[in-house]
């Protein structure tokens, strides 16, 4: 029995570094996605914060104060992706494709696509997406210009 209890301690100690890397998978960066974008949906954003990175605070609070700004019944969704492939980038960085398709916008079926990013920090998955802006206050006018969304240079990866 007091070998047990070693060779328990030594298997468990060099299976755990094989659970971290299992986690290093495109599809585990998709699992974290599609879940945090549930969370997101539902206005839960005590759990998109922890799914998040630091750097994604602002893109978090903006949908926070948006959806208090509309009509409680309102702002809960679903999002459907048409598509969604994500692929790692390194062995801490991924990013997700996806495409909505909006079947009631202006009685017309339209297609969004974008991307998201994803890191790797302390063995989880965590949505990276910043908002990128100049000058010192948001305005909602930025919301509509071309890449306010795109996310910056992935920093502080592992």
């Amino acid at each position: 029995m007091r070998t047990f209890i070693p060779l328990f301690i030594l298997a468990f100690a060099l299976a755990l570094p094989a659970c971290q890397n299992e986690q290093a998978t495109a599809e585990a960066a998709e699992r974290v996605f599609r879940e945090w974008q549930e969370h997101l949906d539902k206005n839960e954003f005590d759990q998109v914060r922890a799914m998040s990175t630091p750097e994604t605070e602002s893109l978090i609070s903006l949908v926070e104060d948006l959806a208090g700004m509309m009509p409680q019944d309102s702002t809960t969704m679903h999002t459907e992706f048409s598509s969604l492939e994500c692929k790692l980038l390194t062995d801490s960085t991924a990013i997700c494709y996806y495409e909505i398709t909006d079947e009631e916008f202006m009685g017309q079926d339209s297609l969004y696509r974008d991307s998201i990013d994803l890191v790797l920090r302390h063995g989880r998955w965590l949505v990276h997406s910043p908002l990128r802006f100049n000058g010192d206050d948001l305005d909602l006018e930025d919301l509509f210009e071309e890449d306010f969304f795109n996310s910056e240079e992935i920093s502080g990866q592992q």
